[in-house]
């Protein structure tokens, strides 16, 4: 496992931050995955980090946070545990095929340049069994060279 310290320092946050958690447990009762039926306990999640065991690695709330921040909005603290999450899934957990060619395409061409992802996620979607259903999307699926957008009369105004 990562060192804490670099973990929290993606996050934004030392570790004498997380030390002022009172244990209310108002995050933990109002997570919307506990709605859906997933126990998800944030400060549970903080205490295992900041003890830096190995429960952490299992815990749904890695797997399944939304990033809603209403842990966040009832914290007498403001402890971000989506920011803390995430820190810990880029630490932890290797990143999606989507994820690196969606980022991959903010560096080439500066934005999300759709066919160069559908290029870069051909293999994913071939070993998953996604390209039969790529197959019938594909008549809709019309790639363009991105185009100037024109705009009358803003930035080119007449002198009368």
């Amino acid at each position: 496992m990562p060192l804490i310290d670099e973990i929290l320092d993606l996050a934004g946050y030392r570790r004498e931050d997380l030390y002022v958690c009172l244990g209310c447990k108002i995050c933990s009762s109002i997570c919307v995955l506990n709605e859906i039926g997933i126990e998800a306990n944030p400060r549970n999640f903080i205490i295992n980090l900041i003890m830096e065991k190995e429960e952490l690695e299992g815990d749904p709330l890695l797997k399944y946070c939304t990033g809603c921040y209403a842990c966040t909005f009832f914290c007498p603290w403001e402890i971000k545990v989506p920011e803390v999450v995430r820190a810990v899934r880029a630490a932890l957990l290797p990143s999606h095929p989507f994820e690196q060619a969606f980022s991959s395409s903010l560096e080439l061409f500066g934005r999300v340049y759709e066919p160069y992802l559908l290029f870069r996620l051909l293999p994913y979607f071939f070993r998953k069994g996604y390209l039969r259903l790529l197959v019938k999307g594909l008549p809709s699926f019309r790639p363009s060279l991105p185009k100037r957008v024109k705009i009358e009369g803003v930035f080119n105004r007449e002198k009368k």
